[in-house]
């Protein structure tokens, strides 16, 4: 599954029957349950939260608010985020929740709005995004936006020209388009989904899936049998083998491939490096704005 409480119900009794088990939700604790035959081949969004609190230090933001889910995966990532403002120097002026299946965020945006934060960070479940973010826009809200995960593709239909100056850390990014896609891994990875269902994934988490079986697929091979011991080994034995997500190594022992991931921020209606926005003459005529 790709929502963390459901792994976390079920990845226990997966492991003690000694099945593979990958996961691909992005809370960081079903991956800290000490559970073997348990792995991950994308994002542990505790090794993101941090690197977002860095990318908010970077544009030079002091006060964020937080608006989260009540899901296992959302308030384990606002609590690493919170911890890692304070311990930085980042003032976190008002935590805000909402319901699943909430759709007038009026009520917490105007909290927000009254907080003074100059930041929004987002942990909330991908169909939020979109709805929240236009909401936050049309209350006037011009700060940076801050999400925990790459912002998907059908967000950005919902939100439209408000998606802009959204910035996350994440391994991926998805697309409208084949075309629109400049990363050739990722674009021939779309090209054959396309060619086989008609479309192209408007989230991450078809990524997370490819890059989950590509690695069960190759610790098969390394032990040359679908024996669970074996499989659990070869996993753990993995490095240098190229995901969507980028290179994926496993011999550290945490379960966890993936460790490395880059900044964007959406300008303009495109994502763009964090790093190169701001080296831009668009960076420094949005800070005089």
């Amino acid at each position: 599954s790709c929502v963390s409480s459901c792994i976390l119900a079920s990845a226990g009794a997966l492991n003690d029957a000694k099945i593979i088990t990958f996961g691909t939700g992005l809370s960081p604790t079903y991956m800290n349950q000490g559970w073997d035959y348990v792995f991950r081949a994308c994002v542990n969004s505790d090794f993101v939260a941090p690197l977002t609190v860095d990318l908010a230090k970077d544009l030079n933001v002091t006060n964020v608010a937080i608006f989260r889910g009540q899901d296992e995966s959302a308030i384990a990532t606002a609590k690493t985020f919170a911890s890692t403002c304070e311990a930085n120097g980042l003032s976190v002026v008002t935590e805000e929740a909402y319901n699943e299946g909430d759709s007038d965020f009026s009520g917490q945006i105007t909290k927000i709005m009254n907080s003074g934060a100059d930041a929004v960070f987002m942990s909330t479940v991908g169909a939020t995004y979109g709805v929240f973010i236009k909401q936050l826009r049309q209350y006037g809200f011009e700060g940076i936006i801050l999400n925990k995960e790459a912002l998907p593709s059908d967000a950005v239909q919902v939100a439209g020209e408000a998606a802009d100056y959204v910035a996350f850390s994440a391994p991926y990014l998805t697309y409208a388009s084949v075309e629109e896609c400049d990363d050739p891994n990722i674009k021939e990875f779309l090209t054959k989904y396309q060619e086989k269902f008609g479309t192209i994934p408007a989230t991450d988490c078809a990524y997370r899936v490819y890059d989950s079986l590509i690695v069960l697929r190759e610790a098969a091979e390394k032990a040359g049998t679908n024996e669970h011991e074996a499989v659990k080994n070869a996993v753990n034995q993995i490095s240098g083998l190229q995901g969507l997500g980028g290179v994926l190594d496993y011999t550290d022992g945490s379960g966890e491939g993936l460790h490395n991931f880059k900044e964007f921020i959406r300008v303009d209606g495109k994502n763009v490096l964090l790093k190169e926005w701001m080296e831009s003459d668009a960076y420094a005529a949005w800070q005089a704005k």
